[in-house]
């Protein structure tokens, strides 16, 4: 027989079942309009969008706050809650780090304030010669200062120290440098970066505060960088003419005592340079800042350990580490405002200044405010807190979005341990989730978790409507088959294969598909673009498009699911045609004939 005549066959029958052909048509319908989109959403998101998150490689950093070198266990908590960022020990990073199938590398570095509001500073910026105020930098506090840079950087100039030491000789994790370099960019615009000796002595700034100071980055190569910080009272404030609180330098030989303060309030500014002529080796890239909403507030001048700490005793310490000493300053209004006292070993102007001489001369870094706290993700970079010693944040480079889950997981285990709650109380995710993985790995890790449910939901769901249409159906082929015996029979008698009457209803079942057809692409065609549409929303933030990659639903992926939809439709009728017709195709001619209608 013909194409045409199974056709034609077919046809007649299902007219002869116009009511029950309908319902099936019905059910069919509204479950392969069920079905259609969450495969689509299976195949989009877990093989398209998943490989884009693993090859974008700085999504799968997790960085993480540590005590590095000191504490055994994670004890310290920031903020005044549990809901905060903690910091770990040694013990808790090797519970990390020993994981090799999760972890590739892990980069270390600390964190010192510089010109932010929080330590009350004003300075200076040299290069060579050439000194530029820090108002002058940062754009008087304008965000964005006078450049316009996509309207997130902003010049910084706190300083990090990058422990290139215990991170291997590497100054940032190789997921970063691989996604600058996949988008035709690099790490840095000049120079070749800290030498192998250790870099000490060395600096790398910025391409935008070079642009501050209208320097092209090959000329600023080799020239020598040095950052001035005053610290003093802050002037009176503008409407109730009280001292606020913040971070100042000794300015007398008595630690312990009071900031001295002149009957009329002043204080002289007293300098310190925090870096001495060192030697620019290289210029961070603008595109290195705008990778990702955690490097936003990255300070924009490097040094490395060897510039910053020395050893004793097996112990290594910060070399020119200040004291921080709190004292309190009562309000005519009866409020009590805190302040810290930065001292030196060698306390008052000159034994400061005898200290700063020697860190020049021996091009060390001479801190004069705390180190603070780095902001592991989210949002903002830098933590609302500083220590008198630097809190290090690790870097830790998974190989994947599955290696960097497992280590958040690990995160989250040591944060329930610490605190005693629940990590997932944070919210979404959890703890690690929310403070050390980077923006787009949570929004990932949200749509991940939501769209499992999601299809969770709809698989049961359209599965259950789709099971019962496909019974339905089964029973309607099996009732056609059964009442046409003899007429089957017939059909054998005049010639008629065994392999003819299964295909008779191989095409009747696909007929019946046929009439839904329009319908079902019509609506399962616009739920599945809806669910693009939101999902490309949810990654439409300003940070999440500063990955080196566009992370959307391909909507090719619909086509993909029709294709395997239909794969399935002529599976389930090939074997329903055959099954329904064993009873007719196994007996011989003249049994089926004689069977009762």
């Amino acid at each position: 027989m013909k194409l045409k005549e199974y056709i034609r066959l077919g046809k007649i029958s299902i007219k002869s079942r116009k009511k029950s052909t309908k319902n099936t048509v019905r059910g069919i319908s509204f479950g392969l309009i069920m079905l259609i989109p969450v495969v689509f959403f299976t195949l989009a998101f877990n093989v398209d969008m998943t490989n884009k998150i693993n090859d974008t490689r700085n999504i799968s950093i997790v960085n993480v706050l540590t005590h590095g070198e000191g504490a055994e266990s994670a004890t310290v908590q920031l903020g005044d809650n549990s809901n905060s960022p903690i910091v770990f020990g040694a013990s808790d990073m090797a519970r990390i780090t020993e994981r090799t199938d999760a972890v590739e590398e892990v980069v270390y570095a600390d964190y010192w304030a510089f010109g932010s509001d929080r330590s009350n500073t004003n300075g200076y910026a040299i290069i060579d010669e050439q000194m530029m105020q820090y108002s002058e930098i940062t754009g008087n506090g304008n965000y964005g200062g006078q450049i316009n840079y996509s309207d997130i950087l902003m010049p910084n100039l706190n300083v990090k120290v990058v422990d290139i030491t215990r991170s291997g000789g590497k100054t940032v994790p190789a997921g970063i440098v691989e996604d600058l370099e996949e988008a035709g960019k690099t790490v840095l615009s000049a120079g070749e970066g800290f030498s192998e000796e250790g870099g000490k002595g060395e600096v790398m700034i910025s391409e935008l505060v070079l642009q501050k100071y209208g320097i092209d980055p090959s000329e600023a190569i080799g020239k020598e960088f040095s950052l001035l910080s005053q610290l003093s009272f802050n002037e009176p404030h503008y409407y109730n003419q009280e001292y606020v609180s913040g971070y100042f330098l000794d300015n007398d030989t008595n630690p312990n005592n009071s900031y001295s303060v002149s009957e009329d309030g002043v204080v002289p500014n007293f300098g310190a340079a925090v870096i001495a002529k060192f030697e620019i080796v290289g210029i961070i890239s603008n595109e290195y800042f705008s990778l990702n909403s955690a490097l936003f507030h990255e300070p924009q001048v490097w040094i490395t350990d060897a510039s910053v700490y020395q050893t004793a005793g097996g112990e290594r310490t910060v070399k020119y580490l200040p004291e921080l000493k709190t004292h309190s300053k009562e309000s005519t209004s009866g409020s009590t405002s805190n302040y810290q006292i930065v001292t030196y070993p060698e306390a008052g102007e000159e034994g400061v200044m005898n200290l700063m001489q020697q860190a020049a001369e021996e091009k060390m870094f001479f801190p004069a405010v705390p180190a603070m706290t780095p902001w592991c993700g989210g949002e903002f970079y830098v933590w609302d807190a500083y220590f008198e010693a630097p809190v290090t944040m690790a870097s830790v480079q998974c190989k994947d979005y599955d290696g960097a889950s497992t280590v958040v997981g690990i995160i989250d285990g040591v944060y329930t341990n610490l605190t005693g709650e629940d990590s997932s109380d944070m919210g979404m995710g959890g703890y690690a989730t929310s403070y050390c993985a980077v923006e787009a790995f949570e929004n990932f890790s949200m749509l991940h978790t939501i769209g499992g449910y999601v299809m969770v939901v709809m698989y049961v769901f359209g599965g259950i409507i789709f099971f019962a249409t496909l019974l339905n159906l089964y029973n309607s082929v099996n009732y056609s088959v059964q009442a046409r015996r003899n007429y089957i029979g017939m059909m054998r008698a005049i010639g008629a294969t065994k392999d003819v009457i299964p295909r008779l209803y191989l095409v009747e079942i696909l007929l019946i598909f046929a009439r839904s057809l329009i319908w079902v692409l019509i609506f399962s065609g616009g739920i599945s673009y809806g669910i693009k549409a939101l999902i490309d929303m949810l990654f439409k933030s300003e940070a999440s498009m500063l990955l080196g990659t566009t992370l959307s639903l391909n909507f090719g992926y619909f086509f993909l699911a029709l294709g395997v939809v239909f794969v399935l439709i002529f599976a389930i009728a090939f074997i329903f045609s055959r099954v329904a017709c064993l009873s007719v195709t196994r007996k011989g001619i003249l049994e089926v004939l004689s069977d009762d209608k």
